[in-house]
């Protein structure tokens, strides 16, 4: 008597491609800026609608600088962003890249000035599939388990710097013109570690309010604080800054987001696997995955934008300006809640060429508006600001607050089957 063995297939067929995924939030490119002789203080980033750096300013793009011609900054700055320390030292590189702040925010990681993370696109690995299996049609049996249901790091390219926020200076109002800078409330990132007189790390530290009145004037306890004895400053460690204004999703004072995301079985692509070769009456396991889309934000607070509407007008050219004025067309953040006169907030709005001809004249339709009577300014609500420079141009917009995974973004794989 003969015997027949029958051998069948104990794995399934392979699903998904292991394609990346866009890592990018909802960003805009700007121009960003390191003044090199504006005491205002010096080494602060400055951002700008338009497509140059204003009166020889070098752009943050990571340039070496020579030691000996730069000391003042160099002693700030040291080799934080790299160089020899010896003969030239680097600038920050903010290209295609997010601010953060240093320090360690609750529930955050901990980062140090010039930390370099985050990327721009992720490829999903097995161990960071969600652990899952398939239901095998006419059959009470499952395919084994595949997926590690490990993290991800959830940030697009950032750098570690100190955001500021001004403590005393120049009082801003709704009726009346900031003059000089900087002002109250303002914030800043900084590229050095020894704070300046009359500014404050932006870190979440309570202060006394019969000490600061002015600026608890400003804010309140939009970041928290008692309101009776105590306020808030805004807390940047480890966040990036989104805007805020009319339409925007988050509210001003307001945080989202997080560093790493583990995904969920709904958060995959339905899918599923050939069962070719295998004892099963089926073609096919059944279908698992929702395709529920993933929150791509990472750790993030919101905050006020503007855009300056009159100020000095900017020069393509190496000139002497005064570093206490703001030029027509930057941008600011701030803590409070309005737009001073003659600032706007940065949410898209489109304005009157007729009426706002310099500033036309200076950024165009590179946001919008028709270009006969109307241009749009920068909108910066739930985007986080990139610094232009390489592949990123001036107002371009990249990536979204959620991503949606497609079959061929899940990682390839395959499943056991029962003997």
């Amino acid at each position: 008597m003969k015997l027949s063995i029958i051998l069948f297939c104990l794995v399934t067929g392979i699903s998904g491609g292991s394609q990346p995924f866009d890592n990018m939030q909802a960003s805009l490119v700007l121009t960003q800026t390191v003044p090199l002789n504006i005491v205002y203080p010096l080494c602060v980033i400055r951002t700008f609608a338009f497509d140059f750096a204003p009166s020889g300013i070098p752009k943050a793009d990571g340039r070496l600088l020579p030691i000996n011609i730069n000391q003042a900054i160099f002693s700030i700055v040291g080799t934080t962003y790299g160089g020899d320390g010896r003969l030239t030292f680097a600038l920050p590189s903010l290209q295609g890249t997010a601010i953060i702040s240093s320090g360690q925010g609750n529930g955050l990681s901990n980062y140090h000035l010039g930390d370099q993370i985050g990327s721009q696109q992720v490829t999903l690995t097995k161990n960071r599939m969600p652990a899952h299996a398939h239901s095998i049609p006419n059959s009470i049996d499952f395919t084994g388990f595949t997926g590690g249901s490990q993290p991800f790091l959830n940030v697009q390219p950032s750098l570690s710097m100190n955001y500021l926020i001004c403590i005393s200076g120049i009082y801003p109002s709704r009726s009346s013109t900031i003059q000089q800078l900087p002002f109250i409330g303002q914030i800043v990132p900084y590229t050095g570690s020894s704070i300046p007189n009359n500014w404050a790390l932006a870190d979440g530290s309570l202060l006394p309010i019969q000490r600061n009145l002015a600026l608890f004037s400003l804010i309140g306890t939009i970041y928290g604080g008692d309101g009776q004895t105590t306020f808030r400053l805004p807390d940047l460690r480890g966040r990036a800054m989104v805007g805020v204004a009319s339409g925007s999703n988050i509210q001003l004072g307001g945080t989202s987001g997080a560093e790493s995301v583990t995904l969920l079985v709904d958060n995959l692509s339905a899918h599923q696997h050939s069962l070719a070769g295998s004892k099963y009456n089926a073609s096919q396991t059944g279908l698992i995955g929702s395709g529920v889309p993933l929150d791509n934000r990472q750790p993030v607070l919101g905050i006020t934008y503007l855009i300056s509407l009159v100020g000095t007008f900017p020069s393509r050219d190496s000139g002497t300006v005064d570093p206490h004025l703001p030029y027509l067309g930057e941008i600011f953040a701030f803590a409070g809640n309005f737009e001073p006169q003659n600032w706007a907030f940065a949410n898209g709005r489109l304005l009157s060429i007729s009426q706002n001809t310099a500033l036309f004249a200076l950024i165009g339709t590179t946001y919008g508006g028709n270009g006969q009577t109307t241009f749009a300014l920068p909108d910066l609500r739930d985007r986080v600001v990139l610094g232009s420079g390489g592949l990123f141009t001036i107002g371009q917009q990249l990536g979204s607050s959620t991503v949606t995974l497609s079959v061929n973004q899940i990682p390839a794989h395959a499943h056991s089957l029962n003997p």
